[in-house]
């Protein structure tokens, strides 16, 4: 029983960590990270107007101040919040929920024998206290040998999902300090 429990743990785990990635794919979706995209360009007009209005090009290239400097430091964080709404990354996440909700499913029946449906209201509990105390036994959880293959299988898609997510990060990173050294 003690395979059970840490497999039970370790499910929990991964339940959670997909309702936040699902929380985040719902905010992109419901416009919640459009409207702070929109607030930070209106900060950075703003600011642009305000600072540097009537200078041509060539006289902001050459610029080296803490407010050019703070500008764009500005205009690099709207470009990385830019790219964290762009339709590819919103459906690289929509895709990679689909399939770990396939998979934690797939999952949850072959180790607790939770069946589809139920799983679903798993996923609807919301505090975490209350689906760790989740009773087994209604379930009838079979005595399981430790699949390991299963769980590096999980491991894996989940490092992969990680991985993409930095790359996005460190693209936009690397691309505005792109901007930066062509600016100057």
């Amino acid at each position: 029983m003690m395979a059970n429990n840490e497999l039970w743990n370790d499910f929990i785990k991964r339940v959670q960590k997909f309702k936040e990635d699902e929380l985040e794919f719902k905010e992109l979706v419901n416009g919640t990270q459009f409207k702070k995209v929109d607030g930070m360009m209106e900060n950075v007009a703003k600011f642009a107007e305000v600072n540097f209005s009537g200078r041509k090009l060539h006289e902001l290239i050459r610029m080296n101040t803490e407010k050019f400097q703070s500008f764009l430091d500005f205009l690099g964080e709207y470009n990385i919040e830019m790219k964290k709404i762009s339709h590819k990354r919103v459906e690289r996440l929509r895709s990679s929920l689909i399939k770990r909700k396939i998979f934690l499913k797939k999952y949850a029946f072959d180790n607790f024998n939770i069946v589809y449906d139920d799983f679903d209201s798993i996923l609807e509990i919301d505090e975490d206290l209350k689906l760790s105390q989740i009773d087994l036994k209604q379930y009838e959880v079979k005595l399981i040998k430790v699949d390991n293959s299963l769980s590096e299988k999980l491991k894996d898609s989940e490092e992969t999902s990680q991985k993409k997510r930095k790359k996005d990060i460190c693209n936009t990173k690397t691309r505005g300090s792109k901007v930066k050294k062509q600016l100057f």
